[in-house]
């Protein structure tokens, strides 16, 4: 090989790994290391070269294209010396000059993107498969925001609903968790959820009866959960803090012999006027909701959910409603909705209140891998409702200032036959669709491509057909049973093209 050809090999190769870097104003120190990467690439083809090579580098950036790429442009000029290989004449300079003077390269990469995760945290996503989940989605995370620091990344793990951390403390000072769900309740089933999740319901029609049996559970979760928690404090005590003795108690009289609640949580105290309004005017409602939740497994079901107007408010927190976790035991009368959110995480014992720690939480977008790292200490319980996560994903989508959105569904692929809202949603509503067009019409943000993908990670042909078919498109949506078809598949989905050589 001449040296002339070496030169243009080791350019070749020296260009496109600087390109990979995705610079274009370099600092002083960042010219040093290129100028460096070159000259090893030089020496390496061309171990004859004499002193130090001549490197010049001149950079431009274009604006994303129709494919929503942009481009970085490098145009390169080298000299190198090298010594003649035949005898010189006496007098004559016995090195001989190469150079390349016009060596372009575009690097194409994807632009800035907001990417969200929505995630199967049910049960049936368990060991391996959910610690191998998790392993690839921290990978991909870090490759999209390395690749551009613009990007952004949201997590929503789901089970039915999806947990959120709030800024309050608990009564011994844990971590408060809501459960979280894009809800427009039709008038059969409208009735204050955030007030009653954590209210004891009874069948009785006596007034009195219910009151005071409400008051007698609020007291219990007062005595044998907060006191309880570590360091344990006197019932006394307790009661000195949060509750007021009654001078008249009993069913008939309609309170306990002790009424608890927390400042500034109006909701606790059952009998302010704002509490005595809600529970007169829905009490009824809300027993009818509960019952109908333990046997459909959700609160949004296909009698109780208004999905025309979810669809229409689903991309701002309009229709957000947040159900108060009480760091308890999963018993119904400390958590009324109890099989809402149990991914969150409840208390495995009576101490436990004052470490409260959720076992899983929705990561709103960002490019902190730090933050996003709390992925993986997260674990997963109960159920899953796939149009729950989804749903709830959308307005968090909607904050996004990218103008390239990507929605990826994780999912074990299965659909229970008491989630009938998921089947309608995908069926007859074309939510997918809708998602789509309301995200790129939004003129906050201006979006120019909206995609999605559903991706199953247990063997499930006939729901990622169904999900190909009536949400992501059939291309879209696929399986992937092991940590490396499952990085093969996202890779593909955000993948970057190094660059390619321009005449």
């Amino acid at each position: 090989m001449s040296q002339r050809a070496r030169l243009s090999t080791a350019m070749a190769e020296a260009s496109m790994g600087v390109a990979a870097a995705g610079k274009t104003a370099m600092t002083a120190e960042e010219s040093r290391e290129t100028n460096a990467l070159i000259d090893h690439y030089l020496r390496y083809y061309i171990p004859a070269m004499i002193g130090k090579p001549e490197i010049k580098i001149v950079t431009s950036s274009d604006a994303e294209n129709e494919y929503d790429l942009s481009a970085l442009n490098y145009h390169f000029a080298v000299q190198v010396n090298v010594p003649l290989l035949f005898r010189a004449i006496p007098g004559l300079n016995r090195e001989v000059t190469l150079g390349i003077s016009e060596l372009k390269v575009r690097k194409f990469s994807s632009i800035a993107t907001d990417y969200v995760f929505v995630m199967d945290f049910s049960d049936k996503q368990s060991g391996l498969q959910m610690d191998g989940l998790k392993r690839v989605v921290k990978q991909i995370s870090h490759e999209v925001i390395e690749n551009n620091t613009d990007s952004r990344i949201a997590y929503i793990p789901f089970s039915v609903g999806v947990p959120v951390l709030l800024k309050e403390t608990n009564e011994r000072g844990g971590r408060k968790i809501a459960c979280s769900i894009l809800f427009v309740p039709t008038p059969e089933y409208a009735i204050n959820y955030a007030f009653w999740a954590d209210k004891n319901l009874i069948t009785s029609p006596d007034w009195n009866a219910r009151m005071y049996e409400m008051d007698r559970y609020r007291y219990q979760y007062y005595n044998e959960v907060v006191r309880m928690a570590t360091p344990v404090i006197p019932e006394t005590q307790m009661q000195q803090r949060w509750c007021k003795a009654n001078s008249e108690s009993g069913r008939a009289v309609g309170q306990y012999h002790h009424s608890c609640k927390t400042a500034n949580e109006p909701y606790s105290d059952i009998f302010s006027e704002d509490s005595s309004k809600i529970i007169k005017e829905e009490y009824q409602k809300a027993f009818h909701a509960w019952s109908r939740h333990n046997a459909l497994m959700t609160i949004m079901h296909q009698a109780s959910a208004d999905l025309d107007a979810m669809l229409e408010k689903m991309f701002t927190d309009e229709a957000i409603i947040n159900l108060p976790l009480p760091w308890t035991p999963l018993r119904y009368y400390y958590r009324t909705f109890d099989n809402m959110c149990q991914s969150g995480g409840w208390s495995m014992n009576s101490g436990d209140m004052a470490h409260a720690q959720p076992k899983s939480w929705m990561i709103e977008l960002t490019n902190d891998l730090q933050r996003l790292e709390s992925l993986q200490t997260m674990t997963q319980a109960g159920k899953a409702q796939i149009s729950s996560g989804l749903l709830r994903s959308v307005p968090v989508m909607a904050k996004g200032k990218n103008r390239r959105k990507v929605f990826i569904l994780l999912h074990d692929g299965q659909h229970g036959g008491w989630d009938g809202v998921t089947q309608e949603l995908l069926k007859e509503k074309n939510v997918c669709g809708k998602i789509k067009e309301g995200l790129i019409a939004r003129a906050q943000t201006k979006d120019t491509t909206v995609d999605m993908y559903y991706i199953s990670t247990s063997f499930s042909g006939e729901n990622v057909a169904i999900w190909g078919r009536q949400c992501v498109g059939k291309e879209r949506a696929t399986t992937a049973t092991s940590e490396k078809a499952l990085i093969d598949i996202l890779r593909g989905i955000i993948s970057d093209e190094t660059g390619h050589f321009a005449s």
